[in-house]
Formats: C-alpha cells, structure tokens, sequence
C-alpha cells in the first residue's frame, strides 16, 4: 500500500501561497481574527482565493525581506484594502 501523498498537482502550490499569506499578515501586524470576523468569514476565504490566485508570489516573498514590511502590506496586493483595514492595534 503506497503513503497517503496527495496527486493533486497544485497542492504544494496551495500550501505555499497559504503559509506566504500568513507571513505578509504576520509582517503588516494584521489582527487574522478580525480578518475571519469581517463578512462573518468570507472576507478570509475570499483573501485567501487572491492569494492562491495571485500573479505576485516571487514579488511577494522579495517584500519580505524589505524594508518595505514596517510601512503595512505592499501595494499590489490584491488583500492590501482588507489587511489595513484589519491591522492590530499593538505590533
């Protein structure tokens, strides 16, 4: 019997814009439990969407290591409206 490895092709894909994701969050001070509150969740499921989606990954990880991380989350991200709108209010 062969270990229970997922086939599906994207899945790694998947993981790793969720885990890139929880860090721009982590590194822009956003509170994840008021994201989850906005639109009683959907806002979250819809953020995560864009980012399983987005065109910005490598863009994304170079932000990381920026300096560019103190000023909120960057520009181009298609979650940047509801990351601002859900910052913590302590860093």
């Amino acid at each position: 019997m062969q270990a229970s490895v997922p086939r599906w092709p994207m899945f790694h894909q998947v993981l790793r814009r969720q885990k890139l994701m929880d860090e721009i969050m982590e590194a822009s001070h956003v509170d994840v439990v008021e994201v989850m509150r906005v639109e009683v969740g959907e806002a979250f499921m819809d953020a995560r969407s864009k980012c399983r989606f987005c065109i910005y990954e490598t863009r994304c990880r170079a932000w990381l290591f920026s300096p560019e991380t103190k000023n909120g989350p960057p520009e181009f991200c298609p979650n940047a409206e509801l990351f601002r709108m859900c910052k913590r209010t302590k860093p």
